[in-house]
């Protein structure tokens, strides 16, 4: 019998802190603590100091030896290559999707389309940040391929923190995303 595993404590204080640095609860470039880190979290600090590790190999914080540890600042170089690397990943899995269930795709990508129309009217950026990034994940599960969704999930939190940065903080955002995404299923 296939036993259920708990996920570990560092395991959660990196979901805790992934979600925190996506919906833009820590500035780009702010300090992370392992000390605050492991108060907060109610922790020792060795699970703190490993959930780094993993968000480090995500690109999501930058441990800078004899300083700390920080929330990664994208260059522009680098969101240009993160943007072209996921457009890449993002049009086979469309391809592949469509290939599969066109259908379903529509109508899922529909579905959210209209729960990210409430989350503007509502002003909740950060739930339309959320359901975005679910609105591109569709396109990768919907693929039917795992080393493509495997790839897209090393960059997932990267993106989704633009994401969130760019609807809180851009001229016409999330509007002129809006627009793009509602046209989308009817493509």
């Amino acid at each position: 019998l296939a036993r259920s595993r708990r996920p570990s404590m560092a395991s959660m204080v990196a979901d805790r802190l992934r979600e925190a640095i996506i919906n833009a609860d820590f500035a780009f470039g702010e300090a992370l603590s392992e000390e605050t880190l492991a108060a907060a979290f109610n922790v020792s600090r060795t699970p703190v100091r490993e959930a780094l590790s993993w968000l480090q190999l995500e690109g999501l914080v930058a441990v800078v030896p004899k300083s700390g540890t920080y929330v990664y600042t994208p260059r522009p170089e680098e969101i240009a290559e993160l943007c072209e690397y996921r457009a890449g990943l993002e049009l086979l899995a469309a391809e592949l999707a469509i290939r599969h269930d066109a259908e379903g795709l529509a109508d899922a990508l529909e579905t959210i389309a209209g729960q990210m129309s409430e989350a503007v009217q509502e002003g909740d950026i950060r739930r339309y940040g959320q359901l975005d990034t679910r609105y591109h994940l569709e396109f990768l599960h919907r693929s039917r391929n795992k080393n493509l969704l495997q790839g897209y999930q090393m960059i997932l939190g990267r993106v989704a923190s633009l994401r969130t940065q760019l609807a809180l903080n851009a001229r016409n955002e999330p509007d002129r995303s809006m627009r793009d995404h509602l046209e989308m299923p009817d493509l």
